[in-house]
């Protein structure tokens, strides 16, 4: 299954690979004829199905846990998505969608800890009954120029659901409340989105 977002992007470079090959302008034809084939497998969106229960929060994104930081009330879990992994992302817990934020202007190689600061972003809070407020952050890279968020305030969502996709590599932070989580994660861990319990819910809360 291919993401809805990117058949603009495929349809595209199809259109202009065929054309070269039929201008015999092999020396373009044949690279944006490779980069149309790494599309198709970078815009692949699998359908997958949450198997966790009403205190469990999952991956909001396919990769690599790059960081886990702390504040006095939050955790931030950084987890970085490179080529090869699946671009789509989802929902880490249901609730109802507060606020949708852009900001940034810059395109920072996405691994780098300036990126969180400086990139352009798009931060989604959501509100839930299980732990009041969190946060996923949607952050661009060095060849990331899309983000794209298909959210809105007020909409109901639930753990695990589509909420968008950062065409080409990127990154994802998740930002939970200390206090109300214990995290089955750790730095270096490999997580997929929907699918990788990511913190359990304290059940005395």
């Amino acid at each position: 299954m291919i993401a809805r977002e990117g058949v603009v992007i495929l349809f595209m470079l199809g259109f202009i690979s065929s054309l070269l090959f039929v201008l015999k302008i092999y020396f373009l034809a044949i690279p944006c004829t490779l980069f149309f084939f790494f599309s198709l497998y970078f815009l692949r969106d699998p359908r997958r199905e949450t198997p966790y229960g009403p205190l469990d929060i999952v991956s909001p994104a396919d990769g690599k846990i790059l960081e886990i930081s702390e504040t006095a009330s939050t955790y931030e879990i950084s987890i970085f998505m490179s080529l090869l992994d699946v671009h789509v992302n989802r929902v880490p817990y249901g609730g109802v969608v507060k606020s949708i934020e852009r900001r940034g202007k810059k395109f920072l190689r996405a691994f780098l800890k300036e990126a969180d600061f400086e990139n352009v972003q798009c931060e989604t809070h959501i509100n839930s009954p299980g732990i009041a407020d969190y946060s996923v952050i949607q952050i661009s890279g060095i060849i990331a120029r899309r983000i794209v968020n298909n959210l809105s305030p007020e909409k109901v969502v639930n753990t695990g659901e589509r909420m968008g996709i950062i065409l080409y590599s990127s990154k994802v932070k998740l930002i939970l409340p200390k206090e109300k989580i214990i995290l089955k994660v750790k730095p270096g861990d490999r997580v997929k989105g929907g699918i990788t319990l990511i913190a359990e819910i304290k059940e005395s809360l």
